[in-house]
């Protein structure tokens, strides 16, 4: 997923926590469908910093959860870990 943008903020404790969202594209010839993603991180790491810069590709793990308001589909991820993406060329 490539991200698009992030920033911190804090919760009503006042502990740090990530959002940002992704968007994954997947081309057929002509043909391209828009996957948006919006991921927050309550845990948020040093290693998650520096990987989610506007650009960057990222894999993400955590939970998924979709939500449905007014026939419009909401993608939503709890983030579990968050790692840099390198494209692995055979």
């Amino acid at each position: 997923m490539k991200t698009l943008f992030d920033f911190t903020v804090k919760d009503r404790k006042g502990k740090d926590f990530q959002v940002f969202s992704a968007v994954s594209v997947d081309k057929d010839g002509e043909q391209a469908e828009f996957t948006w993603v919006r991921f927050l991180n309550f845990h948020p790491t040093p290693e998650a910093d520096d990987c989610l810069k506007p650009g960057a590709y990222v894999e993400v793990k955590g939970d998924l959860q979709l939500s449905v308001w007014k026939e419009s589909l909401s993608i939503d991820c709890r983030v579990k870990d968050v790692k840099p993406w390198v494209l692995k060329k055979k």
